[in-house]
């Protein structure tokens, strides 16, 4: 079981299965110079501690890949590498060369706009190198840059996944489903967890089928108290730069997410595959509820692929599930509730309520 080994033996076995490091950071890049500065002064405060950080540019247009160098020439007690893409391949692509050239026991994905505060890093590391859990999720602050300056705003605490410090990985993919924090950066796995089940590429919101599946490949994970990463809300981020790819990626990433489900090796009991049925379904709200905000709704094509997601959607799930998630969502929460039914009687009438309620 995790923590009952001692550190000598752990590092011998990490040692014949060839790793170099502890903890592989990928941090794929893209025009975020202006943001790189927090996120370099992060990595300055972690000298002590075992890690490995990869960048990747990904064809960036700016002076991202100079600062870059410059920093790791001007810390030369830094494990870091930069890795330049050629050509703009897009996230999925930047952290699949990240991860392919890391030699790190465990891994952490992060976003070169966002940062983190080291000592909170330190304690997870304590984590994962003691007690060697197959992986470890945290909390995490928002902030905000305004005029130059970085505001630290509130913590968002995995209150679902707080309730059980430790669990197997099944139970630990349901509470941050429920939390609705699926975030990549959000956990640092085991490097072989996400073997089978990487970030599709090509498309945005690529964390939603991805890291819960990666949870329900674990054994063993544990949740920590920490907020170690500072997610910066950009006004000009995916989340809130509404167009149509954004709006289709949205809703069918919870179709990939059912699909890779049901192709989940050893299967998914009947718990885990309703809260997944459930998450599916708040896709097709929130990009329904994206399109109509952004004015993409009016196009025919978001329509076409909305109205059969929500025919097939129904169709899997019967009146049962449809019945099932009605009442899993009035305790959790009523408001979504009126959205769901009415998306589920009519899209057509869905589109008229959106109207309405502005």
């Amino acid at each position: 079981a995790p923590g009952d080994r001692g550190c000598a033996e752990m590092l011998r076995e990490r040692d014949q299965a060839g790793y170099m490091c502890l903890i592989s950071v990928v941090i794929p890049v893209f025009n975020t110079s202006e943001f790189l500065e927090w996120l370099l002064e992060s990595i300055s405060r972690t000298q002590g501690i075992d890690l490995e950080f990869i960048f990747v540019d990904d064809a960036s247009r700016d002076d991202s890949s100079a600062n870059l160098k410059r920093f790791i020439q001007k810390h030369t007690w830094l494990n870091a590498h930069l890795l330049v893409h050629q050509r703009n391949s897009g996230l999925s692509v930047a952290r699949r060369s990240g991860y392919e050239r890391a030699s790190g026991e465990y891994i952490w994905f992060l976003d070169s706009d966002d940062h983190f505060n080291a000592e909170a890093l330190r304690k997870v590391y304590e984590i994962v190198q003691t007690r060697r859990f197959d992986a470890v999720i945290f909390d995490h602050r928002e902030c905000r840059l305004e005029d130059g300056e970085m505001r630290y705003l509130n913590v968002v605490r995995r209150s679902h996944a707080a309730e059980h410090s430790t669990s197997d990985g099944r139970g630990a993919m349901i509470s941050c489903l429920r939390d609705r924090n699926v975030y990549a950066w959000g956990l640092i796995a085991r490097k072989g967890t996400f073997q089978n089940h990487f970030f599709p590429p090509g498309r945005l919101f690529e964390d939603i089928p991805t890291i819960p599946m990666v949870l329900a490949s674990c054994h063993s994970v544990k949740y920590a108290s920490q907020a170690v990463v500072n997610y910066l809300l950009r006004p000009d981020s995916i989340m809130h730069n509404v167009n149509m790819k954004s709006c289709i990626d949205l809703m069918l990433a919870g179709e990939r997410l059912r699909l890779r489900a049901a192709r989940f090796q050893g299967g998914l009991d009947g718990r885990s595959l309703q809260e997944i049925e459930l998450y599916r379904a708040l896709c097709l709200l929130w990009a329904a509820r994206r399109a109509h905000a952004g004015g993409q709704w009016e196009m025919p094509g978001f329509r076409k692929i909305l109205t059969r997601q929500v025919k097939l959607y129904k169709k899997l799930s019967g009146a049962s599930g449809i019945c099932l998630n009605t009442k899993t969502m009035a305790r959790r929460r009523m408001k979504e509730v009126f959205h769901y039914t009415i998306m589920m009687l009519s899209v057509r009438m869905y589109r008229v309520v959106l109207a309405f309620r502005g």
